[in-house]
């Protein structure tokens, strides 16, 4: 996993009648103000051409003006959008919404590590409610996510990962202690670039201090709508999903509840884009 400090080439200072690209900041710390160049050299580009460049950096720096003649660009800590909530409630559809808005973003979908999990156990025949194997499975998980797709391996699942029958699997093995303590490294290393997490426990545990908490919920019924497999009644989806959000709510570790400094937002009678834009109003109001 790269560095935030990977992540940002340069920090600029725009002068009056010159452009600097300090490289090579030796001193990484979010939230500090570079003044003085390191390795300074000018270049040719102006200054127009060089924020075209930075707007997909526009969450890791802002202008910080010290004087009349010279803008500096002032480092905040990565952008971490946060957003749990039950079963159906639209995450993933308004995390691949939001990635239009931020395409640097990486996306980590929690339930999707689990749902891995629980995939490998069912191709292998293990038990889901052995833990001491799904631990293991967890510790040797090999998975990335190129945009919307969930590579396990190097092969795309994702639609593997959505029947009935794994999304029971993975909120059975995200029960297992050591199944989330083998996972929640690698998931809070995300921390690093910033990211939009969606799942149960993104703003409670994983990322407690992400700058945009968000409880996304909607109807039980609205949910089962969303959620109906070909064959199934919405009596059965409803009573699926409230079997589940008991499981989800009521275990021991990291259940799922709504952070305290969380907005919850009901989707149930809210477009796509209205979620969005109101996440995308809390994400502006993070740096006023």
């Amino acid at each position: 996993m790269k560095t935030y400090r990977d992540r940002l080439e340069s920090v600029l200072g725009e002068g009056s009648d010159s452009l600097e690209v300090w490289d090579h900041v030796s001193q990484f710390v979010p939230g500090s103000v570079f003044t003085s160049p390191v390795l300074a050299r000018r270049l040719d580009w102006g200054v127009d051409r060089v924020m075209e460049a930075l707007r997909d950096l526009r969450e890791v720096l802002h202008p910080f003006t010290v004087d009349d003649d010279v803008t500096y660009y002032q480092l905040r800590a990565p952008l971490v959008i946060a957003i749990d909530g039950p079963a159906g409630s639209g995450k993933t559809t308004i995390v691949k919404a939001l990635q239009r808005h931020f395409p640097t973003l990486p996306v980590l979908d929690t339930g999707a590590l689990y749902r891995c999990v629980a995939f490998q156990a069912d191709q292998a025949g293990q038990d889901w409610a052995d833990e001491s194997a799904m631990a293991a499975l967890a510790e040797g998980l090999c998975v990335a996510f190129e945009g919307a797709s969930v590579l396990l391996e190097g092969v795309d699942v994702t639609n593997l990962l959505q029947t009935a029958h794994i999304a029971s699997g993975a909120s059975q093995v995200s029960a297992l202690p050591r199944v989330r303590a083998a996972l929640l490294e690698l998931q809070q290393s995300f921390a690093n670039l910033g990211c939009i997490a969606s799942g149960r426990d993104t703003g409670t545990v994983l990322f407690p201090e992400a700058a945009v908490k968000v409880y996304l919920t909607a109807s039980l019924e609205s949910r089962a709508e969303r959620r109906l497999e070909p064959g199934q009644s919405l009596e059965e989806a409803m009573e699926a999903l409230s079997v589940r959000d008991t499981r989800d709510s009521t275990r021991k570790t990291a259940p799922l509840r709504k952070a305290d400094d969380a907005v919850e937002i009901d989707s149930t009678e809210m477009s796509v884009e209205a979620v969005v834009a109101e996440i995308l109003r809390l994400e502006r109001s993070r740096s006023r």
